[in-house]
């Protein structure tokens, strides 16, 4: 991404999710902070999310998230939507208690979301988005991996073939999305130089075996680490955050 990234001084993802989370109540929004992996809260994905429920899958959150691939090991922060397993597969997933937490059900805002990414709604979001980040960079990231079920015992909660995780990541640019990076040998293949979230939503279902894929939408400004200074979380929240809270539910 052009030019020197925004700077939020947090000393770990956990520490940034806890200033967000101040942030947010501060505005008036009540938010669950979560960790992906409760065996590394610390540097661990984050998410604030409408429900104390962990995993919360089917759910709109605010995510604080680190990758060593998009970005450059920048620390996203925005909103993440996620697709659970569909219904062709869904016979095995209903197998087990974990199995069936990772099916799409009729409440998953995952249904919500990509029908307004057809509709062109989500791109507006995204205008609007860019206005209320007031000159900080956004980055979009599409994010794919064909879902396991979990049935041993120390299975992962999502287990996936880490070597087979997809990611294609854009920067929004005059009304579209430019692309920046990719991974994408199989699953996202289809995903262009230029791209609209109404276009990404059609390429998205007419992926192979889209059932068994476990997609991510990842939106928000990517913020490098810094002990002290930078930009105060109230600032990160109001021009980060709050523009994505229609999803956040």
């Amino acid at each position: 991404m052009g030019g020197a990234l925004p700077e939020f001084a947090f000393s770990s993802l956990r520490d940034a999710a806890t200033q967000l989370r101040l942030a947010s109540r501060a505005a008036g929004v009540d938010l669950h902070p979560l960790p992906y992996s409760r065996f590394d809260p610390e540097d661990t994905t984050w998410w604030l999310s409408p429900v104390g429920d962990n995993p919360a899958y089917a759910y709109g959150k605010i995510v604080v998230e680190r990758s060593t691939i998009i970005e450059d090991g920048a620390t996203i922060i925005g909103l993440h939507v996620e697709k659970g397993v569909g219904p062709s597969a869904a016979g095995i997933f209903e197998e087990t208690a974990r199995g069936r937490r990772l099916l799409a059900g009729d409440d998953w805002l995952w249904h919500a979301f990509a029908r307004a990414m057809k509709a062109g709604a989500v791109d507006r979001d995204l205008a609007a988005a860019e206005l209320a980040a007031d000159g900080l960079p956004l980055s979009v990231a599409i994010v794919a991996s064909i879902q396991f079920p979990p049935s041993l015992p120390g299975d992962e909660d999502r287990p996936v073939n880490p070597d087979g995780v997809e990611r294609a990541w854009y920067q929004p640019s005059a009304g579209s999305l430019t692309l920046r990076g990719r991974e994408t040998p199989k699953l996202l293949t289809a995903l262009d130089i230029n791209e609209t979230f109404s276009s990404i939503a059609a390429k998205i279902e007419a992926v192979e075996g889209v059932d068994w894929t476990w997609v991510e939408v990842l939106v928000g400004v990517p913020f490098r680490a810094v002990p002290t200074g930078g930009i105060p979380a109230s600032e990160v929240w109001r021009r980060a955050c709050a523009p994505w809270l229609r999803w956040v539910r």
